[in-house]
């Protein structure tokens, strides 16, 4: 079963509350002492979170957490800059394997390459750099339900890397002319404002139309607006009044 993925902390509100109030063991691993402590603060603002364990770099091993008393599951706090390491680089997965249940990475900058990193050690957490103190408690939450949590900017970069949105264009099948056509109907313009804006003649806009009409099965403007937003239709500029006459409307189901 896929695990769910939270982006936001309001995310976990409804949660089972069981699993909510269990204690979490974390342990943090971070280079720098000043940033360890700066963490364990706001991790210890939530009563049921206990840090067990500090260490300085991956090398950590199971029986350096025994000796603290942490049994059973871990949260690793991972810091995003040890993912440098000639360890994590060498053998990601196998950096914390047999330690950890689940690992949260920290201050990870918002680019391709750090959530990849990330990624590869197996995270379930991903904070960015200037996170706010909620966004640490809730990935904690979100690791005590089995649930993967992004911090905001992190979740804004991979959804810009996804790649454009065809496969409605396609059901259509219309000719990028069309598209640019479609788009321009949908904000108002008239045959012959579509014409000139494209240098065509008004009788090659009306076939453009008709092509449209039929392709997309559509009879008013505003089935056209309507299309036109469900393919999430580029801006063409020269933005027309949103309010269509019903001539228009005529218009489009006699052409």
């Amino acid at each position: 079963m896929q695990k769910p993925v939270f982006c936001q902390p309001d995310g976990l509100l409804l949660m089972e509350t069981r699993l909510l109030t269990a204690t979490a063991n974390v342990v943090i691993i971070d280079p720098n002492p000043l940033s360890a402590e700066g963490l364990r603060k706001h991790l210890e603002m939530d009563r049921c979170i206990k840090i067990v364990a500090e260490a300085r770099n991956l090398a950590i091993k199971l029986e350096d957490l025994t000796e603290f008393g942490a049994g059973g599951e871990l949260i690793m706090f991972v810091n995003a800059s040890l993912l440098h390491s000639n360890l994590a680089l060498s053998n990601p997965r196998g950096t914390l394997e047999g330690l950890a249940r689940k690992i949260v990475v920290y201050e990870i900058e918002p680019e391709h390459t750090a959530i990849v990193q990330a990624a590869q050690i197996g995270a379930d957490g991903y904070i960015s750099k200037n996170a706010v103190v909620e966004e640490y408690l809730a990935a904690v939450q979100a690791a005590k339900v089995g649930a993967t949590f992004f911090s905001k900017p992190l979740s804004e970069h991979l959804l810009d890397q996804l790649p454009p949105q065809k496969c409605k264009i396609d059901n259509y099948n219309l000719t990028n002319r069309e598209l640019e056509i479609l788009t321009l109907l949908a904000h108002g313009l008239c045959n012959k404002a579509i014409a000139n804006r494209f240098d065509l003649s008004v009788r090659t806009v009306e076939a453009h139309r008709l092509n449209i009409r039929r392709k997309t099965a559509s009879n008013t403007v505003a089935d056209l607006v309507r299309i036109a937003r469900s393919l999430d239709l580029p801006d063409m500029g020269e933005a027309a009044p949103s309010i269509v006459s019903e001539r228009q409307n005529l218009e489009l189901v006699r052409s």
